[in-house]
């Protein structure tokens, strides 16, 4: 591989002014440009990425924590973050928490120590006083998904839970449901909070009161799912219907309906939140909420690269639209006649 010195050779200047030149950092006559592409061309000169981030301290390195690469979910975001950075020119250094605080500690340390220019965070608590920390230290980091409570301004890119937590727990109202039931993941989480106060506007709207309606939280795991399901049919009145703050708890509950002999949507209308790529292939396919992970992922590392450029406008938050998804989950409550 030709040298940066051997391209100055041959175009008769110093190596200095290639660099600088490559750099975007010194503008040379079009004679001199001329023969220092001609060399650069005719060498088959690559410039050294590596090379030039150690000359600026940068790492070419940008790295992203999310709870678990497991969840369908987590792992989509995951892979736009890594399409999105690389179109940047930088690399990604991926790390999966497992949801445990120990870990995500741990993590935020190694990549603080100054093994990336810039941080993408995913978190599953509700706080983070580590991640604080490295915020108030300077290190250009993005909030996305979830928001940090008490945090240092950052800037944050969420979906509008609340618009819908409204949205799918309105259309089960419309059509026809009284008992009508929340299930979610951790309920300090703010996305949960601001999905169930969706839901009890939209039951409110309705004529249906909130209090008397069986709400359920847990883990954003299929196995929650599963282990939901008969806790909502084991009370005197079961819910006809299910709002799930998360699809893939809410596969976990179509798939102990099947083991239980419940119809969805027959006995129980089932409506998600995500728009998970099996929401589609399962059966019944699950009406749910579409979230916009691909735009998520992009306005997050946008918002970084804006930091790593100097920006120093205030931190703000991006909050990003989603719809309603109709599909053969949800239907209308039983008859008296089954």
């Amino acid at each position: 591989m030709a040298t940066i010195q051997e391209v100055a050779r041959a175009a008769g200047v110093a190596p200095s002014t290639v660099s600088r030149y490559l750099n975007g950092q010194l503008r040379v006559s079009p004679a001199t440009e001329a023969r220092m592409l001609d060399a650069v061309r005719d060498l088959g000169y690559v410039p050294n990425a590596q090379a030039r981030n150690l000359a600026r301290r940068r790492s070419g390195v940008v790295g992203f924590v999310v709870p678990e690469i497991s969840n369908p979910y987590f792992g989509a975001i995951a892979d736009y973050v890594v399409d999105a950075v690389e179109r940047h020119g930088l690399l990604v250094l991926l790390c999966s928490t497992r949801s445990q605080a120990v870990r995500e500690a741990s993590y935020i340390d190694l990549l603080a120590s100054g093994a990336i220019d810039g941080m993408l965070y995913l978190g599953s608590f509700r706080s983070n006083e580590r991640l604080a920390a490295v915020i108030r230290g300077g290190l250009p980091v993005v909030v996305v998904d979830e928001p940090i409570a008490d945090a240092p301004d950052v800037h944050t890119v969420v979906m509008d839970d609340y618009a819908g937590g409204y949205q799918a727990s309105s259309y089960l109202v419309a059509l026809g449901h009284r008992q009508i039931a929340f299930v979610s993941g951790p309920a300090e989480l703010a996305s949960v909070q601001e999905r169930r106060r969706g839901y009890e506007d939209a039951l409110r709207k309705g004529g249906i009161d909130p209090a008397e309606q069986l709400v359920l939280a847990g883990h954003f795991t299929e196995q929650f799912g599963m282990s939901a399901l008969p806790r909502l049919l084991a009370g005197p009145r079961p819910p006809t219907a299910a709002f799930v703050a998360s699809d893939y708890i809410a596969l976990g509950m179509l798939s102990a309906a099947e083991t239980h002999g419940v119809r969805v949507p027959g006995d129980l209308s089932v409506v998600g939140f995500d728009d998970i790529r099996f929401s589609q292939y399962v059966r019944p396919r699950l009406t749910t909420i579409r979230s916009p992970l691909e735009r998520l992922a992009q306005v997050g590392v946008e918002l970084l690269f804006e930091r790593l450029a100097g920006g120093d406008s205030g931190a703000r938050t991006e909050v990003l639209p989603v719809e309603l998804i109709v599909r053969e989950s949800a239907g209308p409550p039983p008859t008296a006649d089954g």
